[in-house]
């Protein structure tokens, strides 16, 4: 079994994850299984008044992957996945309901992956749907409302080319749909480490958009003892609709970063310097929602 805990804090945000995961090899298939913990808190501004916002999430993740064909060159293999997630958010001791859901989805995706000019290429077309079992949250009959039963087509693909023996280059793009107005943990979000580098506590969610990350990484010195050293720096940009009715107002997103990573077998270490290059205009109009001239992210995990 491997197990990993990470440990984040982004300025007035702290995070505590832990992620479990086992694999078990079945003939041709490969049967995993992941419980994933969080929890995150931060103190949010009401009336002049700080209240702690918490949200705390549990998902449980049943995938099988088959090989469907394979040769020197390239590889396309089938997924088959269940998820069981559930999230609660509160103000204070207050529950919010709306925003504390309980979904169970099922995917269904291929992975295709192919060497490429010099380079490594792969794409990742997903299908998901969203089931009406083992306690999930009960949909009412308006068509704008969050759902729990929804489907959502989605598909990643990436490029990784390395320049010199300790320089590389890795561009990866996301995109999804929906027609259904699908919960937070369900809907893309456009800000932040993972998605456009260079916001942090600002970001931009809907139904329909995708992202573009471009990232340049040189491997500096083997340190004895400590672990890999790297330098890389990134340029990403992003797009959501803009969905009055379902609470997205949608634009574009464009950031960059440059950060140090450390790296061995039992941890792994960033701290990164990000830049908000462009962002829609309304954001500047609330005092909250406005982006930092400059953010920092710092991040350490364990693998035991």
């Amino acid at each position: 079994m491997e197990a990993a805990s990470q440990f984040i804090v982004l300025s007035t945000i702290t995070k505590v994850q832990i992620i479990s995961l086992i694999n078990l090899p079945y003939g041709y298939w490969l049967l995993s299984y992941q419980n994933s913990l969080n929890k995150s808190f931060q103190y949010i501004s009401i009336n002049s008044k700080d209240q702690r916002y918490t949200g705390e999430g549990q998902s449980n993740n049943l995938k099988a992957t088959s090989m469907l064909y394979r040769d020197g060159k390239q590889k396309i293999s089938l997924n088959v996945g269940f998820t069981h997630r559930k999230t609660e958010n509160s103000i204070g001791d207050v529950k919010l309901s709306l925003n504390s859901p309980t979904l169970s989805t099922l995917n269904i995706g291929l992975n295709y992956s192919s060497t490429l000019l010099g380079g490594y290429f792969t794409f990742n077309p997903t299908l998901t749907k969203g089931l009406d079992i083992f306690g999930a949250t009960k949909d009412d009959n308006l068509k704008d409302t969050q759902k729990s039963k929804f489907y959502k087509i989605s598909s990643s693909s990436s490029y990784f080319k390395p320049i010199t023996n300790n320089i590389y280059y890795l561009t990866s793009v996301y995109g999804q749909y929906s027609p259904n107005n699908l919960y937070a943990s369900e809907r893309l979000s456009l800000g932040g480490q993972y998605s456009i580098r260079g916001f942090k506590e600002q970001n931009l969610v809907g139904n329909l958009g995708g992202y573009w990350r471009n990232e340049i990484n040189w491997k500096i010195v083997q340190i004895s003892k400590l672990g890999e050293l790297s330098l890389k720096s990134s340029l990403d940009t992003g797009w959501i609709k803009k969905e009055e009715k379902r609470s997205s107002d949608g634009g574009k997103l464009t950031g960059t970063s440059l950060g140090l990573s450390l790296n061995n077998t039992i941890s792994n270490h960033s701290f990164t310097i990000g830049k908000p290059l462009n962002y829609p205009n309304y954001l500047n109009y609330l005092n909250y929602l406005k982006p930092d001239n400059w953010v920092v992210y710092w991040s350490t995990s364990f693998n035991f």
